[in-house]
């Protein structure tokens, strides 16, 4: 599925670069295909998240939120080292 939506993208970037008119109304199509795509990946990474999440002991539950919270506020970081000037 990943492949499909990375493909629907190139689509649209090769429609919006190519010579002759263009309206909003014929990229309609296109733009749900890739709504339509990117929501049916975030319910199955839901589901298998999910699915895994189901199988963690407690204390590995407990890791992983350890985890998630370090990589969110390394993001942070990187988002501010990226915007200076900015706190």
């Amino acid at each position: 599925m990943i492949d499909q939506l990375r493909q629907a993208q190139r689509e649209l970037a090769d429609r919006m670069f190519a010579p002759g008119n263009l309206q909003e109304a014929d990229l309609g199509p296109q733009l749900q295909r890739i709504a339509s795509l990117r929501e049916q990946l975030v319910q199955d990474n839901a589901k298998v998240a999910l699915e895994v999440r189901a199988i963690l002991t407690p204390e590995q539950l407990a890791r992983a939120a350890q985890v998630k919270d370090r990589m969110r506020q390394l993001h942070n970081e990187m988002r501010q080292l990226m915007q200076p000037g900015r706190s």
